[in-house]
């Protein structure tokens, strides 16, 4: 879907209401503090939370990592593979790419996750 530029006060696909600006700047403000850390984007399909947080990350840089039932921690964290040679080499996975780089990492969906997957979140937030 393409959205307008020129329409005055949309950006993204999101019309800058007063409120949402109020809750940006909160997030950004929180998000910029040694204590926050993370940060739950809740609603329905389609209500524009990647856009809520396309807006609030500016020039940050991001990953976007959609969880599935199937997921576990060797997804996001990585693990050994063969590779053509026939070498174990470790295959760095979202996380872990996500940490060395600087990145934010944007998980989709995690409340279809396993549980053994939250639980390896858990410290992590």
């Amino acid at each position: 879907m393409i959205y307008s530029e020129t329409r005055e006060g949309v950006k993204d696909g999101l019309v800058r209401t007063t409120y949402l600006t109020q809750k940006a700047d909160q997030a950004q403000e929180q998000m910029e503090t040694d204590v926050f850390k993370h940060l739950a984007v809740v609603g329905e399909e389609g209500s524009g939370k990647m856009s809520f947080i396309r807006m609030i990350a500016g020039a940050q840089e991001f990953m976007v990592v959609t969880l599935e039932e199937t997921f576990d921690s060797k997804n996001l964290v990585g693990t050994y593979v063969c590779n053509e040679v026939g070498e174990f080499v470790f295959k760095k996975g979202p996380l872990t790419v996500a940490a060395e780089n600087g990145m934010w990492l944007i998980l989709r969906n995690i409340d279809k996750s396993p549980p053994d997957l939250l639980s390896f979140l858990l410290p992590l937030v």
